[in-house]
C-alpha cells in the first residue's frame, strides 16, 4: 500500500497528523504527479502544499490532482501553453437528494430526460466537472466558487464512455476574463468512476 514512504522530506512534513486513508491519497497522487513532471523535465520535485493547500508546482508548470476512494491521477503542462488545468475523478453515487445542491435547473431536467440507470453516473459527471471547473479557475488565480455558480452542459444528450461538455461561469462579479467564463472539457466513465478534466489556455 502507499504511504508515507513514497513521499519526499517536504510533502513528508506536509502530511503529518494525517489519517491513514487520507495520507495514501496524499501520497498517490504526488506519485501520480512526480511521474508526470518527470516527462516534462521536472524529475524528483518535491510538490509542497500552499496555505490554500493547492500544490506548489515547479516554475513554469501547471498541473491538477485528484483522488477519490483509492483512485489518484494527475495531469501537468507547460505555463507557457495552458495558464491552468483542472482534473478531477470521483466514485459513481451522488445520489437524487443532492441534486438541488450541486445542479441548476435544467441540468436536473438533463439528468431527468437520462435512463434511470444512468442518473447516478450523470449525476457525478455534472459533480465532478463543476470541481474541475473549479480546480482550474483556482489554479488560474481564482477565489471561491459555489455550485451554482457554474453551469454544465454536455455535448451529447445521453451519457456515454466518453464525451465533451461545457463549463460556463454564471457569477458576474467582474473579477474573471471573457476565457475563465466558457471552458470546453473531456470526460470519461471507467468502471466505478468518472473522470473530467479543462484547460485554461495561456494568453498569446
Amino acid at each position: 500500500m502507499v504511504g508515507v514512504e513514497a513521499l519526499l522530506p517536504g510533502e513528508i512534513r506536509d502530511s503529518e497528523g494525517f489519517a491513514l486513508k487520507r495520507l495514501r491519497e496524499f501520497a498517490g497522487g504526488r506519485i501520480c504527479a512526480r511521474r508526470a513532471l518527470a516527462e516534462l523535465g521536472h524529475s524528483g520535485v518535491a510538490l509542497r502544499r500552499r496555505a490554500d493547500r493547492q500544490p506548489e508546482w515547479p516554475d513554469g508548470i501547471v498541473g491538477s490532482i485528484t483522488h477519490s476512494n483509492g483512485y489518484c491521477a494527475a495531469a501537468v503542462a507547460p505555463a507557457g501553453i495552458f495558464r491552468a488545468v483542472g482534473l478531477d475523478a470521483e466514485r459513481i453515487g451522488v445520489e437524487r437528494g443532492l441534486w438541488p445542491q450541486i445542479c441548476l435547473t435544467p441540468e436536473i431536467d438533463w439528468l431527468e430526460s437520462q435512463p434511470e440507470q444512468l442518473r447516478a453516473t450523470a449525476a457525478t459527471l455534472i459533480f465532478s466537472a463543476k470541481e474541475a471547473f473549479y480546480k482550474c479557475l483556482c489554479g488560474a488565480g481564482g477565489g471561491w466558487l459555489e455550485f451554482h455558480d457554474v453551469a454544465i452542459k454536455f455535448t451529447e444528450p445521453k451519457v456515454a464512455e466518453n464525451g465533451t461538455f461545457l463549463a460556463e461561469l454564471l457569477r458576474r462579479d467582474g473579477c474573471r476574463d471573457s476565457a475563465e467564463r466558457a471552458l470546453a472539457g473531456a470526460f470519461r466513465v471507467d468502471g466505478e468512476f468518472v473522470m473530467t478534466g479543462l484547460a485554461l489556455m495561456a494568453c498569446s
